[in-house]
């Protein structure tokens, strides 16, 4: 079974935004309602946590021009602001830290490892078959603006479990990484920030 997540940074581009509504009222707004929204149904999954602001994560629907049509949202700007002409900003400037993710920023060499407006959803899965995979968008209006400069939205989405022997906390590993441009069927090491998924050039 595939599962969708949609990770919105700040504000979306128009294109993007274009067909999506959000929504962070009951029944989405507890970290078990999120985690099944991400996981689907018949999954065992426990000890459900959620970090983050009012109204950082929730429900979408109606992106079909992302790939696919619902899901899970985490922002950071809010889920409001996914809706076209939506604002949010509840979190702007919110300083945060993960161990982690500033490890993943000082792998890409950024000269910046400080974090804002930081959402994480943790919990415990038992998985049902020896394959699991999720779907996500990453999406940053600090794309067009700061390509090429020391601010970098980033998306990690770790793993860890027996088996699993990784350099990041509880041994876990990034499964967000950047494919090989020569090859997409192979991965890099490269974690998902916007410095690393850009043709070079600013804006």
């Amino acid at each position: 079974m595939k599962h969708y997540l949609f990770i919105l940074n700040f504000l979306c581009s128009f294109s993007v935004c274009a067909q999506v509504s959000g929504n962070c009222n009951a029944p989405f707004d507890s970290p078990d309602a999120l985690v099944e929204i991400l996981i689907g149904e018949g999954v065992e999954f426990s000890n459900a946590t959620f970090s983050g602001f009012d109204c950082s994560a929730g429900f979408f629907n109606g992106a079909s021009n992302i790939g696919f049509e619902s899901g899970l949202v985490m922002a950071t700007d809010g889920v409001e602001s996914i809706t076209p002409g939506g604002f949010g900003a509840p979190g702007f400037g919110i300083p945060g830290f993960d161990l982690d993710l500033s490890n993943q920023l000082e792998i890409v060499g950024a000269t910046s490892t400080d974090l804002n407006n930081l959402i994480v959803l943790e919990f415990d899965f038992i998985p049902t078959s020896d394959v699991v995979t999720f779907n996500y968008v990453f999406a940053s209006n600090e794309y067009p603006s700061y390509t090429c400069s020391q601010y970098n939205d980033i998306f990690g989405f770790f793993l860890s479990g027996p088996g699993i022997t990784g350099d990041f906390e509880d041994d876990a590993v990034n499964i967000a990484l950047v494919p090989n441009p020569n090859d997409p069927s192979v991965y890099t090491n490269t974690p998902v920030i916007i410095n690393t998924i850009n043709s070079g050039i600013p804006t």
